[in-house]
């Protein structure tokens, strides 16, 4: 079977030319070396306590991650500060966690490899109390007990900040988790509670946060608003100020009764600063989806945002906050586009190898090919050389099978098209010269021919006259 003589100049070309692909080779394994390692395949994501806010929207989270082939364990834990700890903490495995801004003021641990990477929804402080208390304002909290949220909550961080602020003493205060202090408050051991939480049940837009409107509800109890919010923004610059309007949770029932104005801190995105870029990426374009559907505080594209991060946002955080997925992830699936990211580092130092090596490889082939055809005129040369010192009669024969073998080989000979000329040129040139040497040697017999002639006339001659 006769080959393709386009396959065979290629496979030419590659024997050639294997130490500059083996070049190539090991200077992309150079590169892969600085290459940020691939996305994790799973990630830990801390939460809060299992009937919460942050919980909810987590699990709403990792639904919509996994279909994108992300798996993601939920942690559950006890809020903001407990978070901050397992996030400060290399060996926990968290990567991710929820947690309310402004928090790390308050965290005692070492925050130096924690990022931030954007906030999510707003989640006002509700401080509801008894209404047979006879509470007016927040000094009279010294005289009652107010349950402040359990150790390590966003709900204690906060409400103890503004306790303070008031100088109510730490008598007045009981650390307890809401679904206690719902117990505790409707048995009278405690006359206030604090709750740190979204207006919307955060795994529904539509519906209210079921723990807000189970307070609301109860006609024992009385929604305190914020009248001196702005000065609790203005001492606090984390926080912001929020308007519940009236009938907000529920129109038909007017819950709450009245508007009110609510100090509100951001629920925030925190993650580790080794962190890989692509996942952060993928997390924050998922939030972006996931709240796809405006809330009764939030408007539609408003979140994920870097306002009310307070820690330092991690780079591609704040690539995305401020201008958006990259053209790759916008157009590609996210696997298939963090490759692509991964590899695009590369291009830079292969290009700076590739363009020299591209750049000598072709003058460097047509050398080659050249001299593969110039090397074939040896034999003419020889050949010709003997003819003009007159010695070709004694390899004759030799030389014209030479030849033959050579057109033979010639014949199949593959070169590319750019050297046809010379090519084609060395064929004549062999023909030519096999030519030559096939009329001496007719020249040559004719001669001998002649010579037999007249050696034999004469005795021919002789005999007949005898």
């Amino acid at each position: 079977m006769k080959k393709n003589p386009r396959m065979l100049i290629a496979v030419d070309f590659i024997k050639f030319y294997w130490w500059a692909f083996l070049l190539v080779l090991v200077g992309f394994a150079i590169a892969y070396a600085f290459v940020s390692p691939p996305a994790p395949r799973e990630i830990t994501i801390a939460t809060g306590s299992e009937d919460g806010g942050y919980h909810r929207f987590g699990q709403q989270l990792k639904s919509a991650l996994e279909k994108k082939g992300l798996k993601i364990k939920l942690r559950p834990s006890g809020g903001t500060i407990e978070n901050l700890s397992l996030l400060a903490s290399p060996t926990s495995g968290v990567s991710i966690a929820f947690g309310q801004g402004g928090a790390e003021r308050f965290f005692d641990g070492n925050t130096e490899d924690l990022r931030g990477l954007g906030s999510l929804f707003y989640e006002p402080l509700w401080f509801f109390y008894r209404k047979d208390s006879n509470l007016k304002t927040f000094v009279d909290l010294k005289r009652l007990k107010v349950a402040i949220g359990k150790n390590g909550s966003g709900t204690q961080m906060l409400s103890k900040v503004l306790l303070r602020e008031n100088n109510i003493p730490e008598t007045s205060w009981v650390s307890i988790g809401f679904a206690d202090a719902m117990k505790a408050i409707q048995s009278n051991e405690v006359q206030a509670l604090f709750l740190v939480a979204p207006v919307n049940d955060t795994s529904d837009k539509h519906k209210p946060n079921p723990d807000v409107y189970r307070l609301l509800a109860d006609p024992n109890l009385a929604l305190y608003g914020a009248p001196r919010a702005l000065a609790y923004v203005s001492r606090l610059p984390h926080l912001s100020t929020v308007t519940i309007g009236e009938g907000l949770l529920d129109l038909e029932k007017n819950y709450p009764p009245s508007t009110q104005t609510l100090i509100s801190p951001l629920a925030t995105l925190i993650c580790r600063k080794d962190l890989n870029g692509d996942i952060a990426t993928l997390v924050l374009q998922t939030c972006r989806e996931v709240q796809s559907e405006t809330g009764w505080l939030e408007k539609a594209g408003e979140f994920p945002s870097k306002a009310g991060v307070t820690f330092p946002l991690l780079p591609e955080a704040k690539q995305f906050l401020e201008k958006g997925p990259s053209f790759l992830f916008k157009i590609l699936p996210f696997w298939l586009a963090n490759m692509v990211n991964r590899l695009w580092i590369m291009l830079i130092p292969l290009l700076t190898l590739f363009v020299p090596l591209f750049k000598l490889a072709l003058p460097t082939y047509r050398w080659k090919i050249r001299r593969k055809i110039a090397s074939r005129y040896r034999l003419l040369m020889k050949i010709d050389g003997k003819i003009v010192d007159g010695t070709i009669q004694k390899s004759l024969d030799a030389d014209i099978s030479d030849l033959l073998r050579y057109e033979d080989e010639l014949a199949n000979m593959s070169v590319p098209v750019m050297f046809a000329r010379d090519y084609y040129a060395l064929r004549s040139h062999v023909g030519y010269v096999r030519h030559r040497l096939e009329e001496i040697k007719g020249s040559s017999n004719d001669v001998s021919s002649a010579a037999k002639t007249r050696a034999s006339g004469p005795a021919e001659e002789i005999k007949v006259s005898t």
